[in-house]
């Protein structure tokens, strides 16, 4: 998916805060379940402001479960930046996802 088209289908964004050697914010953005192909869905996700901000896709077998998946991925990824940027929302550890 395209980066212009991404940024025509983010239906969601959360903004979190970053502590580590460089403080600042990190915005994790999600797009609109899109169909792929018979049977296949695709839910695009970005995670901006912790260095690579490709966009990456969650595929499902409809919709809903490609945004369940968008959601485990975002929170893999966000848990794998833990360490070195010591991410918070709303002051709090739990980042929500």
């Amino acid at each position: 998916m395209s980066m212009e088209n991404f940024d025509d289908r983010v239906i969601a964004e959360r903004e979190l805060e970053r502590a580590g050697e460089n403080p600042g914010r990190v915005v994790v953005r999600m797009g609109m379940p899109v169909r792929v192909a018979d049977g296949e869905w695709g839910c695009p996700f970005q995670i901006r402001g912790a260095g690579d901000e490709r966009v990456r896709t969650a595929y499902g077998l409809d919709g809903v479960q490609a945004l369940q998946l968008c959601m485990e991925m975002i929170r893999a990824d966000l848990g794998a930046l833990q360490p070195s940027h010591r991410l918070t929302w709303l002051g709090e550890d739990d980042l929500g996802f």
